[in-house]
């Protein structure tokens, strides 16, 4: 091979190369339509710890499309090392402040690594994206037994920890003060009466102004239940109960009744009879649902001026059965005395002559 052939051979390889690194330092622009850009979940839900979220966007990700500049080496090399989203937080210029920012994100993703290193710049659609950053913030809350009719229940955990965004705590505070379980009754529907029963894993209901709160937790997530269903029935002594005298509308203020039984006017020791939660009522202090013996007169009755008449315990149905001396009434005989208001006698000293 004489001398010349091979100096035009490394002339031509020269030539090559030369041209392969011209071309791989010439700049270029790519478009890439579907690129993934996050921020990160919380790594911890201690006190304090950074939180941050897109509002309005379901997930830490979304998508957005690159319009990217550089060499075509330096863009052979983004292409392959975009497999997975970006993480937003990896650049200098993502923000640090709590708050609501509206984000830039050519700026962001220009101080990223993966974009500044290999001398990139890019143009991005949609150009910004809103992002709130916060801080954890656990309120610790009393959790309320559920408040059911017929039986008796505890916790056995006073206290769970709501688990939020700061900013999100200091909206609600003021109006979530306890947190509640939530039972589901087909588990109870079938329990022994009178029995203490334990109720393993009943779930603590998430606040209704917090269906949507962003990282939301609590703490235990689902507590012990001890349930004891309670006698359907119930019964409880009234030491007095006083008689109440109704009169037909027009009648009202012109007549003086009284009512005596046994020569007392009110009846003593009235058992009374009937489901737990209407017989909780009566004994509530002060009572929820007051028991009273029931006088109705007619006016026939009053212009006849009747010495008997008769006491019940309600006008309507009743759920409530009513035990006097041993015995059951719905209805028990009482001594009247009915003297029209205008026929009073007047007092002694409106009556006295002059003089006396």
């Amino acid at each position: 091979m004489s001398d010349r052939f091979k100096t035009l051979i490394v002339v031509t390889l020269c030539a090559v190369l030369i041209w392969t690194y011209a071309d791989s330092q010439s700049i270029q622009t790519r478009t890439f339509p579907a690129v993934m850009l996050r921020v990160p979940e919380p790594p911890s839900t201690a006190q304090g710890s950074p939180v941050m979220w897109l509002p309005g966007l379901d997930g830490p990700s979304f998508q957005v499309s690159l319009v990217v500049e550089g060499s075509a080496v330096a863009l052979d090399r983004f292409r392959a090392d975009l497999i997975e989203a970006i993480d937003l937080t990896a650049s200098p210029a993502f923000p640090v402040e709590p708050g609501r920012h509206v984000v830039l994100l050519a700026a962001v993703l220009e101080e990223h690594p993966l974009f500044r290193e290999a001398g990139l710049s890019v143009e991005v659609d949609p150009p910004t994206v809103q992002l709130q950053l916060d801080t954890i913030h656990r309120a610790s809350l009393h959790i309320d037994a559920p408040d059911l009719p017929g039986m008796d229940i505890e916790t056995r955990a006073a206290n769970a920890e709501l688990v939020l965004p700061r900013s999100i705590w200091e909206s609600v505070r003021a109006d979530i003060t306890s947190l509640s379980v939530r039972l589901d009754m087909a588990r109870v529907e079938n329990l022994d009466t009178g029995v203490q029963h334990t109720l393993l894993s009943v779930p603590i209901q998430t606040p209704a102004l917090l269906q949507d709160a962003p990282f939301l937790e609590i703490e235990p997530a689902a507590i012990t239940l001890l349930v004891t269903i309670r006698d359907p029935r119930a019964e409880a002594t009234l030491p007095t109960v006083f008689f109440y005298v109704i009169l037909p509308d027009n009648q009202v203020g012109r007549w003086r009744v009284e009512v005596s039984s046994g020569g007392d006017d009110f009846l003593r020791d009235v058992k009374v009879m009937g489901p737990t939660d209407l017989i909780e009522r009566i004994n509530a202090v002060p009572p929820q649902l007051i028991i009273r013996a029931l006088v109705q007169l007619t006016q026939d009755q009053l212009d006849q001026r009747v010495e008997r008449g008769s006491a019940v315990f309600s006008l309507l149905d009743t759920q409530l059965q009513f035990e006097i001396a041993g015995e059951i009434v719905e209805s028990l005989p009482v001594d009247l005395t009915i003297t029209p208001v205008e026929q009073e006698p007047p007092d002694d000293e409106d009556t006295a002559t002059p003089g006396d």
